[in-house]
């Protein structure tokens, strides 16, 4: 899960996301139990497709077919909790620390998707 939670995966489908009315795309996901209607993406699918995020822009643009899509985004980040004070001690800087990562495992990036696929493994 986005928060760091581990959830059994059901299995996997690959379905068919439709970003506009011109582009399509195809991705292989983890089914897991959950009430939401929203699609988390994992590393490995920005990776796959090259994706790039654009925090000022909230964007995610994601290479499909030798063209760029732009996708808008929601993530939330918590920067009051970084501290650049260079004067603290030790101990400060690791709560900083643990606060930041704290603060990257919880960046999600949403796309709502109600889009049925097809069915490559289960494991219920």
């Amino acid at each position: 899960m986005a928060n760091g939670t581990r959830v059994a995966s059901k299995g996997k489908i690959e379905i068919t996301i439709e970003i506009n009315e011109n582009t399509e795309m195809k991705i292989i996901m983890d089914v897991i139990e959950s009430v939401e209607k929203e699609l988390i993406l994992e590393n490995y699918v920005l990776r796959e497709k090259r994706g790039i995020i654009d925090y000022n822009e909230k964007t995610l643009i994601l290479r499909e077919d030798g063209k760029d899509i732009e996708i808008p985004i929601e993530y939330e980040n918590n920067d009051e909790n970084i501290n650049d004070d260079n004067d603290s001690d030790d101990s400060e800087d690791e709560d900083s620390e643990n606060e930041y990562e704290e603060t990257s495992e919880r960046e999600i990036f949403l796309m709502n998707n109600e889009e049925k696929g097809h069915v490559i493994e289960q494991n219920y």
